[in-house]
């Protein structure tokens, strides 16, 4: 055991850049509150009073619950460089989420997240619930998560990198794109079916399939993000209604496609009774607490599945042959509620297949339950045709049956290039919406590559997105044999701003000095980010020695000349500067223009501060311009 301060703690999770994503369930501890009376601070006087354990599995889950779940977790930066990551609780249903950063006992950041407050709220706008956070070298942090939550209560807590999130986002962005599209597909085909035949069990399949898919929005956090995020009460019972939704619409699918009125009269009357009570059930979804509802409609969609099935083996029995199609996608259809329902009651543990049977066993089902309408249509045409026929051959004059014949022919092409022409507009229908996500998937893509690559809190670009653009940039003026310069600035003594007035003091005076820098970079094609820290970076294209010496200097003097008062009095501020400058080509490494203009940095920084230093490559010295120094701004912040 590790311990700090007054707090003990477990596992020490070490960071560095090869740990890019990585499920913490292992490296956890919690602790049940069942009462649900604790806070942070008896947390942290009693910690060693309460009784911890280390979970086993990499996601936790731990069912239906009335308790409150403490997670606790200890991470080391032993990376020579600044990380940034991201936490990912990747189960969107979850109630109330609080997340604690904590260092020498002391909170420095804390998060209140979960489906109970507005979408809009959130840190990061995704389904999922995104907590970024950086890690200066060898720094240490305490990270607490308290989480409550009337649905099953899985916490699947990832720790990523942007890129390793961006990446993982995008393949999971696209099997929702392809289940949402065969979704589609299905409602819009059969949709035109329905305004064709005027067959009611088309309808009640088309809204069956359109339950079914606002279901699996729901669990996965869609509808929350896209459809209703500024509607909590309405969110907080759309699953439990789009479960009776499905459950509801099945069963008058299931009396109408097996034809049980003609065929099964008591199975029939059983199944009218049933849809009574599932018109109730989703009056209760307004009435009862959530728990009590979601355990009623878990229970009864099994229930539901099972007498489908069974309805659909005794007509597959009776000779029925659309019911064999019937009958397997009921099969499988039972298998991922099944799962699904044991997943959630944590009889069995989650993960991707246990969470996503479901979408994979109603993609399958919709598809087998649309072959089996065709089936139905095309035994249905064979019996009519047949029986159209038989009356014929009863008929005396031969010649009045194969004129019959002929026009009964005519009628089959022409329904047959009916069916083709619907299945054509379908499809187009179905092309023009495929293009039209794919375009909004683009747009939400990009709006997410932006926010990866600005820095939130001076606006400015981050090192990630510094690293790209200096790659580039130093490869153009390989091929212009052009001059570039690099500028590497350190605010003067800044932890002794962020210990003597406290961090949000150090945020205003970052943005401030950033502002400053911005401003003296007049060309649109300068670049500017924060490096890390305290420290920025600036990229100078066809500039020269002289050039890039005479912006850092500016930015020196604009620095300096700054007012920043903080509780009445004023702080000077200072910055120091390392320059360097060469025209690229092919036998020069790249870093070594970064590491140049870094150790320049560091001899500023060593000889006094609040001065600018080039790195002279020619011979590989350092140079002080002591012309730029101006001793009397050297003073302590």
């Amino acid at each position: 055991m590790l311990c700090h301060g007054d707090m003990v703690w477990g596992e020490v999770l070490a960071l560095d850049r090869s740990v890019t994503d990585i499920f913490l369930g292992p490296h956890v501890e919690v602790y049940e509150d069942k009462n649900g009376t604790l806070n942070l601070t008896e947390l942290i006087d009693k910690e060693n009073a309460f009784g911890w354990f280390m979970p086993e599995s990499d996601i936790l889950n731990f069912g239906f619950s009335d308790s409150v779940m403490w997670l606790k977790l200890k991470v080391r930066n032993d990376d020579p460089k600044p990380l940034s990551r991201l936490f990912e609780i990747a189960y969107p249903i979850l109630d109330y989420i609080q997340v604690f950063f904590i260092r020498d006992n002391t909170v420095l950041e804390s998060y209140l997240l979960g489906d109970k407050f507005p979408f809009p709220a959130r840190m990061v706008k995704h389904r999922n619930y995104l907590i970024p956070f950086e890690l200066g070298p060898s720094e240490s942090m305490e990270i607490i998560f308290r989480i409550r939550s009337t649905s099953s209560l899985q916490i699947p807590l990832n720790l990523m990198t942007v890129r390793s999130f961006i990446e993982k986002n995008q393949i999971r962005t696209l099997g929702f794109g392809i289940y949402y599209g065969v979704m589609l597909a299905m409602v819009l085909y059969n949709l035109f079916v329905f305004i064709s035949v005027k067959e009611a069990a088309y309808l009640y399949y088309v809204f069956y399939v359109i339950s079914m898919a606002l279901l699996l929005s729901c669990l996965n956090g869609f509808s929350f993000q896209y459809l209703w995020p500024e509607s909590i009460l309405w969110n907080n019972q759309s699953i439990a209604v789009s479960i009776g939704s499905v459950v509801l619409f099945a069963l008058l699918f299931t009396r109408k496609f097996l034809e049980l009125p003609g065929n099964k009269p008591r199975m029939n009357q059983v199944s009218i009774y049933m849809v009574i009570f599932f018109c109730v059930q989703l009056l209760l979804c307004y009435i009862l607490p959530y728990k009590a509802v979601i355990h009623l409609v878990i229970f009864t969609s099994v229930v539901m599945i099972f007498f489908s099935l069974f309805a659909g083996i005794l007509r597959w029995i009776d000779g029925y042959s659309s019911a064999r199609y019937y009958t397997i996608s009921w099969l499988l259809m039972l298998f991922g509620g099944v799962i699904l329902a044991l997943n959630k009651l944590a009889l069995i543990p989650r993960n991707t297949l246990t969470e996503n049977t479901l979408q994979y066993g109603s993609a399958i089902e919709v598809i087998l339950l649309s072959f089996a309408l065709a089936d139905r249509l095309s035994t249905e045409k064979i019996s009519r045709y047949g029986a159209q026929l038989a009356a014929l051959r009863n008929e005396k004059l031969v010649h009045q049956a194969q004129d019959k014949a002929l026009k009964l022919e005519k009628e089959a092409r022409l329904a047959q290039e009916e069916a083709l022409d619907i299945q054509k507009r379908a499809n187009e229908n179905l092309e023009n919406n495929v293009l039209l996500r794919t375009r909004e998937l683009e747009i939400a893509n990009l709006r997410l590559r932006e926010l990866s690559t600005t820095d939130s809190l001076t606006g400015l670009k981050n090192r990630r997105y510094f690293n790209e653009i200096y790659y580039k940039e130093y490869n153009r003026s390989i091929r212009d044999k052009t001059p570039l310069s690099c500028l590497i600035m350190d605010i003067d003594h800044f932890k002794r701003i962020n210990d003597n007035f406290g961090h949000l003091v150090g945020d205003e005076c970052l943005k401030e000095i950033a502002h400053a820098i911005e401003i003296q970079l007049h060309r649109s094609n300068d670049f500017l980010a924060r490096y890390g820290g305290e420290e920025f970076c600036a990229l100078l294209t066809s500039t020269g020695v002289e050039g890039a010496m005479q912006v850092a200097e500016n930015i020196r003097a604009c620095v300096e000349g700054i007012v920043f008062k903080v509780r009445g009095q004023n702080v000077n501020l200072t910055i120091s500067i390392g320059v360097a400058s060469e025209i690229p080509d092919h036998k020069k490494n790249a870093e070594a223009l970064l590491n140049q203009a870094d150790s320049a940095l560091y001899q500023a920084k060593s000889t006094g501060r609040n001065q600018v230093t080039f790195y002279g490559s020619d011979e590989g010295n350092i140079i002080s311009l002591s012309g730029l120094n101006t001793p009397g701004n050297m003073n302590e912040n």
